[in-house]
């Protein structure tokens, strides 16, 4: 009995030794539990913190990569908080509100985003942004690198550009005419060839509205300036080591804009003047009020007699005269290595160029913000290479679409028979789209009857492809694109390899009365007509349309400014409007616009004669000849060389937008000189 009991007892001891130790794991257990729970919702928190400023580091990143690409934030702007190589740069706090994480209100503490602009070296910027949420923080790294657009490299980016010829004339010829407000490339681009080039006119002409770049980097391509008496609202900069300002008889420059001297190198000692008259007077109210002087030592000969110090003293005194250079900051004058009279150069101060003194050849060291250091820089930075930049024959064409010589399989043609089947008064029809080559024959495309001008009009919409394998003087065709531009054109006249095109002369527009058409191309001025509406432009240019008008006032060309200078209208030459057509050289051609009788000429086309071989010699030589005053040119040239004859007074090239440019009066979207490198993320 006494047994049973004790072994009874001592099983109920059992049980409760076991819940107990069960209750103890249940408390471990437990509190293991929440242990874990809250370690990992404090994980978790911290996870999403960091995530969050990731997110928001990113944006940061990327809506200030926007700014700068749309230019809210302009690349003068970025200049100045980076500051210039090895400052401290610029640190800003971005804020949106205190409900956006990271991004509150706060100029410290646990939620906000700062960024951080400066530079690393003359042509990268770095922008650190940090976003810091309650204890995580995330940085990431924006690597910028500055490209400025290089200066015309493709074809027809600039409205004139030659190079190689031996001479040059631009004498009487008023080039970018009426270029629309904000143009940024209107520019004559002339590569020397130990050239001379002429800038001087003799009529009452309101001077030249583009920026003139002579190039001569060596001995051998050299260019000499001869300057007479004219006004030049844009620059004139002489870029490379052997491009000289050539002074003759009574040389008056009046240039409204800077006048650049710009150095490939700070070793070499080329004349910036030749100077082959006494008569030389710079000191004109208005003009010559910045001359700058980068990696070139300013000096004349010994006949200048003062007159280039003269001319300095005098920009000193209401503008600006800089030296930029690193070593050959000499001025010799008059044979001697100081003035006579002591010219306080400015340095940089005034101009703000001060980051502009030790630049020496290496270009990219240009990083300064002022407008003319920005100009110093592009010059400095275009793609001159050499003393010739355009293309040859072969790729030229390649670039067009277009072989050099007639594919066997287009339509076989006298220039003349040509003419006399489409023209528009017998076949009452537009030329059948298609390839021609036009050889043989006739020299002259019509005949000799001043009464019967003829009239071949081309559908905008279609391809045409016109191989020329003889030259032609057109006496009285006109050639006229209907409808809408194209771009590029579809309407290209190609000349063979040695073929020349003579396109002046003069017919009666309407019968038998005094009314003058002159003939040639055109691709513009009569966009309003299409091949539905062929006959009424027919009769608007041959009888001057239900009124009567004059074929001038038809194509509403005909515009004189109050000095005598004849320009076009702002109706079909607005700077805007571009042509459709193209005339191409494959070697050794001149296009000559207008004739010795007196005719002139319309060509609104891109012109592009180019060489298989560029060199001085004739026979390498392809020209764009201007011959009489009495006509309209609208569009770009590319040719080896330029010239005009001594009838030539008071002629106009208008401004002429590019091929790439887009076809609207609207203001075109900024664009930034900074291109995204890289995107870093990294830990403080």
């Amino acid at each position: 009995m006494t047994r049973f009991i004790k072994k009874n007892g001592n099983k109920q001891g059992i049980i409760l030794v076991m819940v107990l130790m069960i209750l103890a794991m249940a408390m471990i257990f437990i509190s293991a539990a929440l242990l874990l729970t809250n370690s990992t919702r404090n994980r978790l928190y911290r996870n999403a913190e960091q995530s969050q400023a990731r997110l928001t580091v990113t944006s940061a990143a990327e809506m200030i990569y926007q700014a700068i690409s749309t230019q809210e934030i302009s690349d003068t702007t970025l200049r100045n908080l980076a500051g210039t190589a090895g400052s401290a740069g610029t640190t800003i706090n971005l804020t949106a509100s205190a409900n956006v994480p990271g991004l509150s209100n706060s100029t410290s503490g646990d939620n906000n985003t700062t960024m951080h602009v400066y530079r690393t070296d003359a042509t990268h910027i770095n922008i650190d942004f940090a976003t810091t949420i309650d204890t995580e923080t995330e940085n990431v790294r924006m690597i910028l690198k500055e490209t400025p657009p290089k200066a015309p490299a493709s074809r027809f980016d600039a409205p004139i550009n030659v190079g190689y010829g031996d001479d040059y004339s631009f004498a009487n010829i008023n080039v970018g005419a009426g270029a629309p407000a904000g143009t940024k490339d209107n520019f004559v681009i002339i590569h020397g060839n130990g050239s001379t080039v002429d800038l001087s006119r003799s009529d009452k002409g309101d001077g030249m509205e583009s920026t003139f770049i002579f190039i001569g980097e060596t001995s051998a391509t050299s260019i000499d300036v001869n300057f007479n008496t004219d006004k030049y609202k844009g620059d004139l900069v002489f870029l490379g080591d052997y491009s000289r300002m050539k002074l003759g008889s009574q040389a008056h420059v009046y240039c409204a804009g800077n006048i650049f001297f710009i150095g490939k190198s700070d070793t070499t000692d080329t004349n910036s003047f030749t100077v082959t008259n006494n008569a030389v007077d710079f000191n004109t109210t208005g003009y010559n009020k910045g001359w700058y002087f980068v990696n070139r030592v300013c000096n004349a000969s010994a006949l200048d007699e003062g007159k280039i110090e003269s001319a300095l003293s005098w920009a000193i005194s209401g503008g600006t005269a800089a030296l930029v250079d690193s070593s050959n900051c000499d001025v010799t004058i008059s044979g001697t290595s100081t003035p006579s009279v002591n010219l306080t150069w400015d340095n940089g101060n005034a101009s703000n160029l001060d980051n502009l003194s030790t630049i020496a050849a290496a270009y990219s060291d240009i990083s300064n913000t002022s407008s003319t250091a920005v100009m110093i820089r592009k010059y400095m930075d275009a793609d001159f290479s050499g003393s010739n930049n355009l293309p040859k024959t072969a790729d030229a064409f390649a670039s067009f679409g277009y072989s050099a010589t007639h594919p066997s399989d287009a339509t076989p043609m006298t220039g003349k028979n040509f003419v006399s089947t489409y023209n528009y008064a017998t076949s009452n029809s537009i030329v059948p789209e298609g390839t021609y080559y036009l050889s043989g024959g006739d020299t002259v495309l019509n005949d000799a009857s001043l009464d019967n001008p003829k009239y071949l009009f081309f559908d905008g919409s279609k391809e045409y492809t016109i191989y020329i394998g003889s030259s032609y003087n057109i006496k009285g065709v006109l050639f006229v694109v209907l409808g809408p531009a194209s771009n590029p054109p579809k309407t290209a006249f190609i000349l063979e390899s040695g073929v020349n095109l003579t396109t002046g002369y003069t017919n009666k527009s309407k019968g038998n009365d005094s009314d003058l058409f002159a003939t040639g191309f055109v691709s513009v001025s009569l966009r309003s007509y299409t091949s539905a509406t062929v006959s009424s432009c027919y009769d608007a240019i041959k009888y001057g349309g239900s009124s009567p008008l004059k074929a001038w006032d038809v194509l509403k060309l005909s515009y004189t400014d109050t000095t005598g200078m004849r320009y076009g209208s702002s109706s079909p030459y607005d700077g805007v409007n571009k042509p459709s057509m193209y005339i191409l050289g494959a070697g050794h051609n001149t296009l000559t616009l207008g004739d010795t009788a007196g005719g002139g000429a319309f060509c609104e086309a891109y012109v592009g004669l180019y060489n298989t071989v560029y060199d001085k010699t004739e026979a390498h030589t392809s020209v764009v000849r201007i011959n009489h005053n009495v006509l309209y040119f609208y569009g770009r040239i590319e040719a080896t060389k330029i010239t005009q004859d001594t009838n030539v007074n008071g002629f106009a090239i208008p401004y002429c937008a590019s091929l790439g440019a887009a076809e609207s009066h609207d203001p075109k979207p900024a664009i930034s000189d900074f291109k995204i490198v890289d995107m870093i993320y990294y830990y403080a």
